[in-house]
């Protein structure tokens, strides 16, 4: 969406997440995934369901 975006809708701009930052809750993610219990859904990068 991007800052302008996230302004537009009254959000706060956040600093930019890191690679560091993301990649380890992304591999976590990916490693416990099973068919049943993560497919169709879209996650976060902390592991949590994405609120849509």
């Amino acid at each position: 969406m991007g800052r302008e975006g996230g302004s537009n809708r009254g959000w706060d701009a956040a600093p930019p997440e890191t690679v560091e930052g993301v990649v380890p809750g992304i591999t976590k993610t990916i490693d416990n995934a099973t068919k049943e219990e993560t497919s169709g859904w879209m996650w976060m990068n902390d592991g949590t369901k994405a609120p849509l």
